[in-house]
């Protein structure tokens, strides 16, 4: 019953702290979508910001290793995977634009790209938390599983219990009655 106890916690523990990592992507996810739509409206008032293009480098790179500053976990997702790959070289594209923009191009291209771009960024959210809502209904069999063989091996425990007891009455009887 031990046994099952801590077996139980951990798959509870595990569960939990994929989800929580899952709910970590789809945020970071949406700060890539946010971040470069904040950026190109800095571009196209010619107030460049290097620190948020190197913060979405990094978070790019992230998304797509499951390594950096931000704790972040790979998206076990080849739906996301594809969607961050192709994220990824949109940025490139994006920044290449923002650099011709601050050379004295018209900006009227960084904004219909930026535009495509959110809708990229948006449909790699929306495969992030479909990846996610499909994990917690498995995490929800998991756990219910796990509930009904605890409660099985509590309900079997309590039997043995019983007819142990049950047995240590019958000697008892036949004892006192030699």
């Amino acid at each position: 019953l031990g046994l099952a106890l801590i077996i139980s916690v951990g798959i509870s523990l595990t569960c939990i702290h994929t989800l929580q990592g899952n709910a970590r992507v789809i945020n970071y996810a949406g700060e890539v979508r946010g971040g470069t739509q904040r950026l190109v409206k800095q571009e196209l008032a010619h107030e460049p910001d290097d620190a948020l293009i190197g913060y979405l480098n990094g978070l790019l790179a992230e998304l797509s290793t499951g390594s950096g500053e931000n704790g972040l976990i790979r998206l076990n997702s080849s739906e996301f995977q594809r969607m961050i790959s192709v994220m990824q070289e949109g940025w490139e594209e994006l920044k290449a634009e923002i650099g011709r923009v601050r050379q004295g191009a018209d900006g009227s291209e960084l904004f219909r790209m930026s535009e495509d771009y959110f809708e990229l960024a948006n449909t790699a959210v929306e495969a992030a938390e479909k990846y996610t809502e499909k994990r917690v209904y498995q995490t929800r069999q998991i756990m219910a599983f796990v509930a009904v063989v605890f409660g099985a091996a509590c309900i079997l425990m309590a039997w043995i219990g019983w007819r142990q007891n049950k047995r240590r009455e019958t000697l008892r009887q036949q004892e006192d009655e030699n």
